[in-house]
C-alpha cells in the first residue's frame, strides 16, 4: 500500500501542474499579466500555509503534504488550536485568487482548461479520500478519519 505520505506529495504536485497550466493560460496574454499571476501565487502560496497549515497540529511531526508542514517553520509561530473564521477567511481568499485567477484565460484554450480540471480534480480526490483519511489533525474540518 502506498503511504498517505506519497499521496500528500503527488497532490500537491497535481495541484501545482494546475497551478502551472493556469499560469500558461495567463502568460499567452501577455508578459505583464503572467508576472502579475506570479505575484499572486507568491503572496497566496505564504498566506494559505500560515492561515491554515500553521496551526495544523501535526505540521512539524505528520504533515501528511510533507512540504507545508515543514514550510511552516519559517513563519511566524502559531499556535495549534482550532479554526476561527478569519483563518477560514484568509485561506478561501487565497484559494480562490490562486485557482480561480486563471479561468477568463483557460476558457480561451479549451484543451489548457481540461488539462486544468483534470490536475485540480485529481489533486483535490488524493486529498479528500487519501490524504486526509486519518489525518491527525482534530481541528481540520476536511479530516476525514471516517471513510
Amino acid at each position: 500500500m502506498i503511504s498517505n505520505r506519497v499521496h500528500g506529495i503527488l497532490s500537491l504536485l497535481l495541484i501545482t501542474s494546475a497551478v502551472a497550466t493556469g499560469w500558461v493560460a495567463v502568460a499567452a496574454a501577455g508578459l505583464w499579466i503572467a508576472v502579475a499571476y506570479t505575484l499572486v501565487i507568491a503572496m497566496a502560496t505564504p498566506v494559505v500555509l500560515y492561515a491554515y497549515c500553521a496551526k495544523c497540529t501535526c505540521r512539524h511531526t505528520g504533515c501528511r503534504h510533507v512540504i507545508p508542514g515543514r514550510l511552516t517553520a519559517f513563519l511566524p509561530w502559531r499556535e495549534p488550536a482550532p479554526y476561527h473564521f478569519a483563518d477560514y477567511a484568509a485561506t478561501a481568499v487565497a484559494l480562490l485568487l490562486l485557482l480561480g485567477l486563471p479561468l477568463p484565460w483557460l476558457f480561451g484554450y479549451k484543451g489548457l482548461l481540461w488539462l486544468y480540471i483534470l490536475f485540480l480534480s485529481a489533486g483535490m480526490t488524493e486529498i479528500l479520500f487519501l490524504v486526509c483519511r486519518g489525518c491527525g489533525n482534530r481541528n481540520c474540518p476536511v479530516r476525514r478519519s471516517h471513510l
